[in-house]
């Protein structure tokens, strides 16, 4: 049995279509039927659980800037609940496959970052997230790090959002930021592949991981690719810089991710925003 935990979330909604479309069982947690912060809500629901082969955890706490101003929210979900599951899942040989990002590095690499570069978050976020890892590393044999970056999808609020809300009034987007937009789609084609693996038996290398969609870009260059595909004027449309926007959590300038070591360790070919957009609206 699979287990999702956080499966309301945009990852989480493209997962269960992806596991419906492979016929694979599996058995969907949010956040009302699982507390991750509660080592007893954990164990309540896992002891239910007959053959419970792989835990998929996508529960987290992403509004990265009330991270900032709030910080117990953020450890709780992203790090003690992190370790929460790896207590009871420790010695029972079980996969965990938690979703991490790109916010671990600091930015100041040139080209993408790979898996054994050094960590060195800049904001809380990133912080928590960093701590999660650590104990993984440390606790669990069976494991996949899977970290990705600026996920979108059709579903809840995210930054397609914000172009819809304001595209008709002037509008301006940071051009000194990059990444690796990734759809939430695609991501959970790659969280299948390592099910596949695991439940075949086919020998997985465990550790952390890459993963992202293709070409990197800054924010601007997804906003204008958003704004062309639902034809929008982009006569509004302006650039700006980040330090112009009183942000509370820092970001990093690059947070660039090689996906090379996934796509050749779980045969999956490269997939590309634009196309994922395309396809989206």
């Amino acid at each position: 049995m699979i287990v999702i935990t956080g499966s309301d979330g945009q990852v989480g909604i493209e997962l269960q279509k992806q596991l419906k479309k492979n016929r694979i069982n599996y058995l969907a947690l949010n956040k009302t039927k699982l507390n991750i912060t509660s080592s007893k809500s954990i164990k309540n629901n896992f002891d239910n659980i007959k053959n419970l082969r792989v835990v998929i955890n996508l529960a987290a706490f992403t509004n990265v800037e009330k991270c900032e101003d709030d910080l117990s929210p953020n450890y709780q979900v992203n790090f003690i609940g992190v370790k929460n599951i790896c207590k009871y899942i420790k010695n029972r040989n079980i996969l965990l496959v938690h979703i991490s990002t790109d916010y671990l590095f600091d930015g100041k690499k040139k080209c993408p970052y790979v898996e054994a570069d050094i960590t060195n978050p800049l904001n809380e976020y990133g912080k928590a997230k960093q701590k999660a890892e650590i104990y993984i590393k440390k606790n669990i044999l069976s494991y996949v790090i899977l970290r990705s970056s600026w996920i979108f999808s059709k579903h809840k609020s995210s930054f397609f959002n914000f172009i819809d809300n304001f595209h008709n009034k002037k509008l301006s987007l940071i051009d000194d930021i990059y990444g690796n937009p990734t759809s939430a789609r695609s991501l959970s084609i790659a969280i299948i592949s390592i099910i596949k693996k695991q439940l075949k038996k086919n020998n997985i290398n465990y550790g952390i991981y890459h993963y992202c969609n293709h070409p990197p870009a800054n924010w601007l260059d997804l906003g204008k690719f958003y704004m062309t595909v639902k034809r929008y004027n982009l006569s509004k449309l302006s650039n700006t810089k980040s330090n112009l926007l009183n942000l509370k959590a820092i970001r990093p300038k690059n947070s660039m991710l090689s996906s090379d070591k996934f796509e050749k360790e779980f045969q999956i070919k490269k997939i590309y925003w634009k196309k994922e957009i395309r396809n989206f609206f």
